[in-house]
């Protein structure tokens, strides 16, 4: 099976709960919000929420298996192989937005367990990077990482992540700690672009 990465669409707001409710309920440390608040909202937010990263300044990227409607600013390379995803499946998700001040942010970084080891991780981490660097010239790049999450903070630092010290809690009356990193962004000349 072949798995495309692209940006999720306002109409898709079914799948984009379907993947962060199955993040939250899988990876319930590595998240501020908890699967037990994502359960009330109603599909207004939902609906809300996809609207929201349906932006020329704000995606949430997917990685959806054998997916049939792939746009044309998809990722034209994805060829990871995963024998226990259904077809027109997902199995990721990373959200990444523009600033005005020109710093982009990673957030909601979740891979499906069976599609981890993969490389799926990596290429969804590594698309949505590039759209922050390379089509929206962002100086720098920020995103969070929870304390202890020692394989995920590694893969951030081999793509040039440092620790910015800024550390907070992961949420109200949490032990867990949010570590935050930044990169700098590839500097362009964006009135050239």
């Amino acid at each position: 099976m072949h798995c495309t990465i692209r940006p999720a669409r306002a109409s898709e707001w079914q799948l984009l709960k379907r993947l962060r409710i199955a993040a939250l309920t899988q990876a319930p440390d590595a998240f501020g919000p908890t699967v037990a608040a994502a359960m009330t909202f109603d599909d207004e937010y939902w609906q809300g929420f996809a609207r929201y990263f349906e932006s020329p300044w704000r995606h949430m990227f997917i990685a959806a298996i054998n997916d049939q409607e792939v746009s044309e600013n998809a990722d034209e390379s994805p060829q990871v192989t995963s024998a226990a995803a259904p077809a027109h499946d997902a199995l990721g998700l990373i959200s990444a937005g523009r600033e005005r001040d020109g710093t982009g942010h990673l957030g909601a970084f979740w891979v499906d367990p069976r599609s981890r080891g993969t490389g799926l991780g990596a290429r969804l981490f590594d698309t949505a990077l590039r759209w922050l660097e390379q089509d929206l010239h962002c100086a720098r790049v920020e995103l969070s990482v929870t304390e202890g999450n020692e394989q995920a903070e590694a893969m951030y630092r081999r793509r040039g992540f440092a620790r910015s010290g800024r550390i907070e809690p992961l949420r109200p009356g949490s032990a867990l700690r949010n570590i935050y990193m930044t990169k700098k962004g590839r500097t362009q000349d964006v009135a050239a672009s």
